[in-house]
């Protein structure tokens, strides 16, 4: 169970899960990216038919 144990002293334990977090934001980043490319197009014709 040693290797299960989290110890907060461990600098590598703390790098991995820096990483880790790093790996979700950027994840979501670009998952939020995505859906922006894909929203602003249909965005901007639609504002060009109305104004």
């Amino acid at each position: 169970m040693q290797a299960f144990s989290i110890k907060p002293a461990n600098p590598r334990n703390r790098r991995d899960g820096w990483l880790q977090l790093a790996g979700k934001l950027g994840f979501l980043f670009f998952l939020v990216k995505g859906l922006c490319w894909l929203a602003l197009p249909p965005l901007f014709i639609w504002l060009g038919w109305n104004f």
